[in-house]
């Protein structure tokens, strides 16, 4: 007898669908709950990961396995991607969103800004209103022109995101950069928080623009803000992303480190 089909889905998890005023459009917001989140009343930090219609299922199940394995803490998972109804749909907002400046060919681009201010106003404190967050303890996960992004919130906008993982952050995006230092804190200031950068050593088009960020934002050696880097070996800007994520987690939530100029040499 035939047996239905059922789509398959990331079990622990609940989603909802937001407007944005500030982008005018709408959101997907993909939680996954941590094992001890339903008999508990206890808050917990919230790791937030673009891109979500590709990145959700590696960065819940990812993180319930570094849970496991004792390598991180219990976190909540949140996913933020456009609602759409195949993986494969996954990113034509994507240059809208993430890229703080235009880049060649694509009119749409370089909205960055009122992305981040939706997640600022709106998707943030969405997901404080719903669910027992740590206010004090944010992560974000962001791919290539979403690593830039997530960049640029933790050096502009700070308090918003305590932990970063920026996987081939396209801090430069075919020629164009999307990084202002001119915005980011004074050298020698306090910057809070964690940051793990990774690229792919088959990277050509990305890795010589990160390594060149990674040495200006060390030359500032900002107080309280650890910086870990990692090449990860014969992996070209897309392949790098898991592995790059796997490994920026269980950085990001290390126990921190004592470094006189606010970052750690590379792994």
């Amino acid at each position: 007898m035939p047996q239905s089909i059922e789509p398959v889905v990331i079990l622990d998890s609940e989603s909802h669908v937001i407007w944005s005023e500030v982008v005018g459009d709408h959101y997907q917001l993909s939680v996954w709950l941590p094992p001890s989140y339903r008999t508990s009343t206890s808050r917990y930090p919230v790791l937030f990961a673009l891109d979500a219609p590709v990145s959700f299922g590696v960065a819940a199940h990812g993180t319930l396995i570094s849970i496991y394995g004792e390598l991180v803490p219990e976190v909540i998972v949140v996913g933020v991607g456009q609602p759409v109804a195949s993986a494969y749909e996954w990113g034509p907002t994507r240059a809208r969103d993430y890229n703080l400046a235009p880049v060649p060919g694509d009119v749409n681009s370089g909205h960055g800004a009122a992305f981040a201010e939706c997640l600022r106003t709106q998707i943030v404190p969405f997901v404080d209103r719903e669910y027992r967050t740590d206010t004090s303890d944010r992560g974000l996960w962001g791919h290539s022109s979403g690593g830039a992004l997530a960049l640029s919130l933790l050096l502009q906008r700070p308090g918003l995101v305590h932990r970063v993982i920026a996987t081939s952050p396209a801090v430069v995006d075919q020629g164009v950069a999307q990084l202002d230092p001119d915005r980011w804190p004074a050298a020698g200031s306090a910057v809070d928080g964690r940051l793990f950068v990774s690229v792919g050593s088959a990277d050509e088009d990305y890795r010589p623009h990160i390594e060149t960020f990674l040495r200006e934002l060390r030359g500032r050696r900002y107080q309280r803000l650890q910086v870990d880097d990692a090449v990860l070996p014969g992996l070209g800007h897309v392949a790098a992303a898991a592995p790059g994520f796997l490994a920026g987690l269980a950085a990001v939530y290390s126990p921190a480190t004592e470094d006189e100029g606010g970052s750690s040499p590379a792994p």
